[in-house]
């Protein structure tokens, strides 16, 4: 349990008085965050059970509704809540099952969820929770032959790699390989370690804070924070190129042009890395060489 910290500007005055009390800044946070986003209450034992086992999304809980994501994609709210989903009926193979190999928990729509939108597998399959431990409940099918391996139990499950490399945690991205099977290059022992040291704790504590502080994003996602080009840098870029996409060499109007990493590292803004876009050929590039493209508007 952590003291509240003595130079946080808000707690500094009460600190002293909360330590004794036994209150911590995280709980203190927490408490903020729930008033400033007029966080709706939850019956304690509808508390509890989201804290543990989680909502099934399908049926009273609707996406879209109840179960939001952010306009990047970074992250899930459940009534204002940030969350993490998972698939509760986990179907895998014999050999998988051995190898200790389920479904992953995702804590954003990445390009996995967004097929199994697409392909409508979303409603009654995946569940919202905002258990930290890293063991969801589960129940665990063979694939073929539909035997259930166990019920009812709780299992550690790895993040989703696309997770990662959509929101570039702890710099995921810059360790994965080029064109659609990013996974087969790059660095895979860093991968691994990036993987095996995510806190979902760190990760929902981030969303709130930065919820709470008005910020863009994730104070998790410092490095994408901190090198953000700025709209001038931008258009200044654009300026020079006299509006011409650089991939294809056509005349665009300033709102359809978008600035590209040529090596997918958002923090490299040297202008040797940079290139002038269209929106059609961004994609193209990306779906040739593989790398997040993002939300077309925050490129521009």
């Amino acid at each position: 349990m952590s003291k509240a910290k003595l130079d946080d500007p808000i707690l500094k005055p009460f600190a002293k008085s909360l330590n004794m009390l036994g209150i911590t800044s995280d709980e203190i946070t927490e408490a903020m965050y729930d008033l400033r986003m007029e966080v709706p209450p939850l019956d304690v034992s509808l508390k509890l059970q989201l804290e543990q086992s989680g909502f099934e999304a399908g049926g009273e809980i609707l996406w879209n509704k109840d179960i939001i994501f952010s306009e990047q994609h970074e992250y899930f709210l459940f009534r204002k809540r940030p969350v993490l989903v998972y698939i509760r009926d986990q179907r895998v193979t014999q050999e998988d099952y051995e190898q200790g190999k389920l479904n992953r928990f995702h804590v954003c729509f990445c390009p996995a969820l967004e097929q199994a939108s697409y392909e409508k597998r979303l409603k009654n399959r995946y569940v919202v929770t905002t258990n930290t431990s890293g063991k969801f409940f589960v129940n665990i099918e063979e694939r073929y032959s539909g035997l259930i391996l166990e019920s009812d139990v709780y299992r550690e499950l790895d993040i989703c790699q696309n997770c990662l490399r959509e929101i570039n945690w702890k710099n995921f991205r810059s360790y994965c390989g080029a064109g659609d099977e990013w996974w087969r290059g790059g660095n895979y022992k860093q991968r691994q370690k990036i993987i095996s040291s995510f806190s979902i704790d760190e990760f929902l504590k981030s969303v709130r804070r930065d919820l709470f502080s008005g910020a863009e994003g994730l104070s998790a996602y410092a490095a994408r924070k901190e090198y953000k080009l700025s709209q001038e840098f931008k258009n200044n870029l654009k300026h020079e190129c006299g509006y011409r996409c650089q991939k294809c060499g056509r005349l665009k109007v300033k709102s359809d042009l978008q600035i590209h990493h040529r090596d997918h590292n958002e923090g490299n803004n040297s202008k040797a890395n940079l290139m002038v876009v269209c929106s059609e050929c961004h994609k193209r590039i990306h779906r040739a060489e593989g790398g997040y493209i993002g939300d077309a508007i925050a490129s521009r």
